[in-house]
Parts: structure tokens; C-alpha cells; sequence
């Protein structure tokens, strides 16, 4: 076989101290692998925002293309956001059975007071 010298021992220990070295680099530096794969989620989160804007200004740009040309759409915002009804219109508002029970047991304890 053949001899290693203290020369090539120092070469080989130096070739793989560089190799080393570079590969940390590589993964740890600036812009490296760890910085890499930080800004391609960065950017994968940033492009699903982006498609999120995008539906809801497609939705947007809808309800205001109706509420400029459909006067039914205009009539159903209005009676269900601001309660408004047609001229001879009667409403019957009615109250869950919760509401109900809510009320029966508030009046309960005001009349126990009432009464003392």
C-alpha cells in the first residue's frame, strides 16, 4: 500500500474542513437553504391571500353591479339591513322560545321584588 504523508494528511484535513464549512454555508447563510425555504412559505401564504382578495373583490364588484342596475336586489338589502317595509305592509315579529323564557324570568324577579 502506500504511505500518507503529514502534507497530504493537512491537505485532506483542510479539503474537508472547506467542504464542511461550505456546506454550513450553504444551509445556514445568507440566503441560503433555511432562507429559501422561509421565503417559498412566505410566498405560498402571500399567493392564497392573494386569491382570497380577489374572490371578495369579484364578490364585491357583483353586489355593487347589482345594486346599480336591480331595484330588487335594492329592495332586499334595504328591508334586510335597515328593516325598511312597503307602504301597506303589516310585519309580525315573533320571539323564540329562549326570548321568551329570558323575559318570563326577569318579570318573575321584578315582581318578587315588587312584592317585598
Amino acid at each position: 500500500m502506500f504511505e500518507i504523508t503529514a502534507k497530504q494528511r493537512l491537505l485532506i484535513f483542510g479539503a474537508c474542513f472547506l467542504l464542511v464549512l461550505l456546506f454550513l454555508v450553504i444551509l445556514f447563510g445568507e440566503k441560503g437553504f433555511y432562507d429559501y425555504m422561509f421565503l417559498k412559505k412566505q410566498y405560498e401564504e402571500i399567493g392564497k391571500q392573494n386569491l382570497n382578495l380577489e374572490e371578495e373583490g369579484r364578490k364585491t364588484y357583483e353586489i355593487i353591479k347589482r345594486m346599480k342596475t336591480d331595484l330588487d336586489y335594492i329592495e332586499e338589502i334595504a328591508r334586510q339591513q335597515l328593516g325598511m317595509v312597503l307602504e301597506n305592509e303589516i310585519v309580525y315579529q315573533y320571539q323564540s322560545q329562549e326570548a321568551d323564557a329570558e323575559s318570563q324570568s326577569k318579570n318573575n324577579g321584578k315582581e318578587s321584588d315588587q312584592k317585598k
